[in-house]
């Protein structure tokens, strides 16, 4: 799975991400960039509402935080529960078939 459907995966799940946090999990050295694609829709996803605020550290240096609002998230999770009770299954590879 790309970083970028890892990242927008974690937001839609009420996830907060900083580049920090970003780096551990994702391996992802360019957060904005990816938060810039989630939120313009890039490669068939549609756009999606990323908020961020600017947190300071100690020491003074700041960084953004990024996050979905709670109601987008909440939404996102009801189309997926009544997807699943229909049997749509998320986009991805047909079944039988392996990554090669």
């Amino acid at each position: 799975m790309s970083q970028r459907k890892q990242i927008r995966n974690a937001l839609l799940a009420g996830k907060k991400l900083s580049p920090l946090t970003a780096l551990r999990d994702f391996g992802c050295m360019r957060l904005a960039s990816r938060i810039q694609e989630i939120r313009i829709g890039t490669a068939g996803d549609h756009p999606l509402a990323v908020s961020d605020t600017w947190r300071e550290q100690r020491n003074g240096k700041r960084f953004k935080v990024y996050y979905v609002p709670d109601a987008v998230s909440e939404r996102y999770k009801a189309v997926l529960i009544a997807n699943s009770k229909a049997g749509v299954r998320p986009p991805g590879r047909p079944r039988g078939t392996r990554k090669a």
